[in-house]
């Protein structure tokens, strides 16, 4: 029988949501400041008289300082930096080298070229992966965990259920006024978004570092953006097709990150064997 010793929880409960919930607030505002500043730019007459690659340098500027801000407030969500670093190196092997081919797979970046580059792409990528990692990570999977018992199941469903949430955010592209994406297209966004955001949450939860998810994050961005796909998917049966294309990945990610989880524990000495 497992159990999980009650002193993490314990601190878990230690946490200021109000504090959290009004430091979201104010980022998300900063972030719609730091969205406008580039159209202000534009009035200004600065892109008029500058190269693509000094736009996406002030852009990501602006953008860096939102996302900074954001860290820096929610950061009293942030239960995951009590714990101590995981320094077993073959428990580290069979954590990160599944994760490093798993995204090898899932990105597609062996289809790169340094043709690829743009300097623009690069640092939006790396912008909404900073901003929705400390959102979905950072906030989200943090609150879940402090709302469920900090065993197996506990983690595993607060990894599942702020993936739904970050799942579910995906569904927006179908409803942005002249989108070019459909409904269709923002499902099939959807189901991927869930199995990439749960391995994102359980490596965060294993590794301690956001900064793996983010990068994570940005590196699918930059192939999706790089490889110019359709935002539009035509009809049910493409749909279907694409999304029979996914069951894999999702099995395989859900598994991953099974594993991810109670190494987590097992490493940091939360899960004991009992003897009745």
């Amino acid at each position: 029988m497992l159990r999980v010793k009650q002193n993490y929880v314990q601190q878990l409960k230690q946490i200021n949501h109000t504090q959290g919930l009004a430091g979201l607030l104010v980022s998300l505002i900063v972030i719609v400041i730091a969205f406008s500043l580039e159209t202000l730019a534009f009035f200004i007459g600065y892109s008029t008289t500058s190269t693509d690659t000094s736009q996406a340098i002030l852009k990501f500027a602006c953008f860096l300082l939102a996302a900074c801000l954001l860290y820096l407030l929610i950061n009293p969500f942030n239960h995951v930096q009590s714990l101590k670093v995981i320094k077993n190196w073959k428990a580290n092997l069979l954590v990160y080298l599944p994760f490093l081919i798993f995204v090898y797979w899932v990105t597609g970046t062996g289809t790169l070229t340094i043709y690829d580059l743009n300097w623009e792409n690069i640092f939006d990528c790396l912008t909404i992966g900073v901003v929705e990692e400390s959102i979905f990570r950072l906030l989200f999977f943090n609150w879940f965990l402090s709302k469920y018992p900090q065993n197996f199941l506990g983690v595993l469903s607060a990894a599942l259920i702020s993936s739904f949430w970050f799942a579910l955010m995906h569904i927006y592209f179908s409803f942005f006024p002249n989108s070019l994406a459909n409904l269709y297209y923002a499902i099939n966004q959807s189901v991927y978004a869930f199995f990439f955001g749960f391995i994102c949450a359980t490596i965060y939860y294993y590794s301690k570092s956001i900064l793996i998810p983010i990068v994570f994050h940005a590196l699918n961005d930059f192939v999706a953006y790089s490889s110019n796909q359709s935002w539009y998917i035509y009809s049910v049966k493409e749909l279907e097709s694409i999304l029979s294309s996914l069951i894999l990945p999702l099995i395989v990610a859900l598994l991953l990150g099974s594993c991810f989880i109670y190494q987590a524990l097992k490493q940091r000495g939360f899960v004991n064997k009992k003897i009745d």
